[in-house]
């Protein structure tokens, strides 16, 4: 991962690393950087909304301070001459410079979010198929033990899940069954509905 944060312009990691001392605190530190990157832009844009300059120049500073800890030096930089032109009251400077170095830390944010973005979704991809995974053993379970209430709390715990449409009615079908007295034809159907999970994403 150090690798790809220090292949997007305008972040020097190694330098980075070198003040704090450890490539992992580094990503942790790059990672936090990222996930406050949304709520820092809603703070400096309602600060500029509502002429909150002094609230601003607290916004900037603590961005220039995070932007510097990453090693996007450049771009500390012009947080810093916006922290000081907001502390001498050189309100027009702000004016005529701020959305360009938003648009440089957006772009920032952007490219960090190919990084730390696709990691959280193979993050809650895993979560998933471990639930998928749990479920459907417990539901096997109740199946074979031709308990039918049981299945149908398993169900319904699954339907709280973020599962597919496709999975949803799968388990009404293995319900039907079940609830029928069928349950060799409901575990068949549950047996298919595994193996399909093989071979797509279920959520």
């Amino acid at each position: 991962m150090f690798t790809s944060i220090n292949a997007i312009e305008g972040i020097d990691a190694e330098e980075a690393i070198a003040a704090i001392g450890d490539e992992d605190i580094y990503t942790e530190v790059v990672k936090v950087y990222y996930e406050d990157g949304e709520t820092k832009l809603k703070e400096i844009e309602k600060a500029l909304k509502d002429t909150e300059y002094q609230l601003y120049t607290v916004y900037v500073h603590g961005l220039k301070s995070a932007s510097k800890s990453i090693g996007a030096f450049e771009l500390a930089e012009k947080f810093k001459a916006l922290e000081m032109a907001g502390k001498s009251f050189e309100f027009d400077y702000i004016t005529e410079n701020n959305d360009a170095v938003i648009e440089e830390y957006k772009k920032l944010l952007s490219a960090l979010g190919n990084i730390f973005g696709s990691q959280a979704a193979a993050d809650d991809g895993e979560d998933m198929q471990k639930k998928f995974d749990d479920y459907t053993k417990e539901l096997d379970r109740a199946l074979n033990l031709k308990n039918a209430a049981k299945a149908g709390e398993i169900v319904e715990k699954m339907q709280n899940e973020g599962f597919t449409d496709f999975v949803f009615s799968s388990l009404e079908e293995i319900m039907d069954e079940a609830e029928a007295g069928n349950f060799d034809d409901a575990t068949d159907l549950l047996d298919d509905l595994k193996m399909a999970g093989e071979f797509s994403s279920l959520w």
